[in-house]
């Protein structure tokens, strides 16, 4: 009888459906029973949290925007850089933010320096959320942007060149 090979699985694999359960928690509904319990952040004009979310939908969409542009820049970034796009993307629909405009992206001369700006920019997104996410007087709003935070973390570490960090 030979011996069962055992499964492999990678850390690709791993980040990944840790990213995909954070993808779902953040789209559903913590109890069905409670109106309060949505993830979606409140959308009240009175809410005390109304300039934290254009806060952070604003520097999301700034993050999202550099790296958008610096995929366009350069190719060779294209598919590594995907997946921080589509969670930003997801961040920006979680946070119901159809924010249009930002900054002019600079202008870094290759891909090693691009990339190296992308991992900067992030992970002062990463602790921006994070940081916000302590300040927000909504625990939604509180647990959305922790999980935010997380998704980034993870996709930093799912960059080329992330172990070594």
């Amino acid at each position: 009888m030979s011996p069962v090979p055992a499964l492999r699985i990678t850390r690709r694999t791993t980040l990944g459906g840790v990213l995909a359960a954070a993808t779902v928690l953040v789209g559903c509904d913590l109890d069905p029973r409670d109106p309060g319990s949505s993830s979606e952040p409140p959308a009240d004009a009175d809410d005390p949290d109304a300039a934290l979310v254009e806060d952070v939908a604003a520097d999301i969409f700034a993050t999202r925007q550099l790296v958008e542009s610096l995929q366009r820049r350069h190719g060779s970034l294209r598919r590594p850089l995907n997946e921080l796009v589509r969670v930003h993307d997801a961040h920006l629909a979680a946070l119901e933010s159809s924010r249009r405009s930002g900054r002019r992206a600079p202008r870094p001369g290759n891909a090693a320096d691009a990339l190296r700006l992308v991992r900067d920019r992030e992970l002062r997104l990463q602790r921006l959320l994070a940081d916000h996410s302590v300040a927000a007087r909504s625990g939604r709003l509180a647990r959305l942007l922790a999980s935010m935070s997380a998704a980034i973390a993870q996709q930093l570490a799912a960059l080329p060149g992330g172990e070594s960090r």
